[in-house]
């Protein structure tokens, strides 16, 4: 999950680049590596980096903002639709979440929860799949970020 939302905030400023946008989005979110490590036979354990400040939850699991709406959350409600839109409607990067522009722990809902192939869970347990897409949509208005990426508005 950490490394789709990287990789989606990585697309997002190479976009901002190369259509010269990257002064009028301002700071752009980003996820820093994370490592695993397996511990005896069968633990494993992830490092992060340490990121220092105010940690801050802009977007829930369920698609909901959380606390006041400012910059970061607008920017926040941005990478939910943008990753929704790169993903030709699929998941959503939800749980949206940090120090400042430094996100972490994430969460992915997805269309589908479980996997056709073999009935695993898709995305782990805490998929909280069409539900939390629906709830995310519905309450969605896009803003300036939304607008500098030229993502459609999404059906209410």
């Amino acid at each position: 999950m950490h490394y789709l939302a990287r990789k989606v905030t990585a697309k997002m400023k190479e976009e901002l680049i190369a259509n010269g946008k990257e002064a009028q989005f301002g700071k752009i979110f980003h996820y820093k590596k994370i490592f695993l490590g397996k511990i005896g036979e069968d633990e494993y354990v992830t490092v992060e980096e340490f990121v220092d400040g105010s940690f801050v939850k802009y977007i829930n699991n369920t698609g909901d903002v959380c606390g006041e709406k400012v910059e970061l959350s607008d920017k926040a409600e941005c990478l939910v639709h943008f990753t929704y839109e790169l993903s030709q409607k699929e998941v959503m990067v939800l749980n949206i979440q940090g120090c400042g522009c430094s996100l972490f722990d994430t969460e992915i809902a997805s269309n589908q929860t479980v996997s056709e192939d073999d009935s695993t869970y898709l995305f782990c347990t805490v998929n909280l799949s069409i539900t939390a897409i629906n709830n995310f949509i519905g309450k969605h208005t896009c803003n300036l970020y939304c607008q500098l990426f030229d993502l459609p508005e999404l059906p209410q």
